[in-house]
């Protein structure tokens, strides 16, 4: 999928240690901007130089800004990028939460993506149909149901719009076909 721009999370604030909830909004608010106005593709958004940054902070700025995107701008992917580990361990706890996901990736020279790999965690069900299609450019419910004998292609197609729905997989149809494809390659399912 084609990078179009990167959120740069220090230019969006005054800080390098995010915390609370109200600063979160603050900084959704202004994220939503760009949101807003941006052309369809991956949308990177960068905590390079960031400390810390909280749960309640990540909760009211990036996560609700990945579900402003889904339901506004389903043509838009938000991954984060350049997480100290400790930004991650917050995240971590964040998804975990709210049941969310989230891709992470080292992002250099505004255009190299490195180390795709998935934070936040699926239902064992859906984490199957990922290790089905792991390594595929492309996939259909056919392939999923194939590789899982007691699944029948209508319930394989229902688990590959779910993980649509939580931003690892684009799709588009072709004829009768609903066609799927990861939104990085190489990405790290962490199974």
């Amino acid at each position: 999928m084609k990078i179009c721009s990167s959120i740069v999370v220090k230019d969006l604030t005054s800080t390098t240690e995010l915390a609370g909830a109200s600063f979160g909004s603050d900084w959704f608010m202004k994220a939503r901007d760009h949101i807003d106005s941006a052309d369809p593709g991956l949308h990177i958004i960068d905590f390079s130089d960031i400390r810390l940054a909280t749960v309640s902070w990540i909760r009211e700025s990036v996560l609700a800004l990945k579900k402003y995107a889904s339901t506004m701008r389903p043509d838009i992917v938000l991954i984060v990028a350049n997480m100290t580990n400790i930004v991650q361990e917050e995240f971590d706890i964040a998804l975990e939460a709210t049941s969310e996901i989230m891709v992470s990736v080292i992002f250099s020279d505004g255009i190299n993506i490195q180390d795709p790999v998935l934070l936040g965690s699926l239902d064992s069900a859906l984490k199957e149909t990922l290790c089905v299609v792991q390594g595929h450019r492309e996939f259909d419910a056919s392939l999923v149901s194939t590789s899982l004998t007691t699944l029948a292609p209508s319930a394989a197609n229902n688990r590959l719009k779910a993980i649509e729905s939580k931003g690892l997989f684009k799709s588009e149809r072709r004829g009768r076909t609903r066609v799927y494809w990861p939104i990085l390659e190489g990405l790290d399912y962490g199974l």
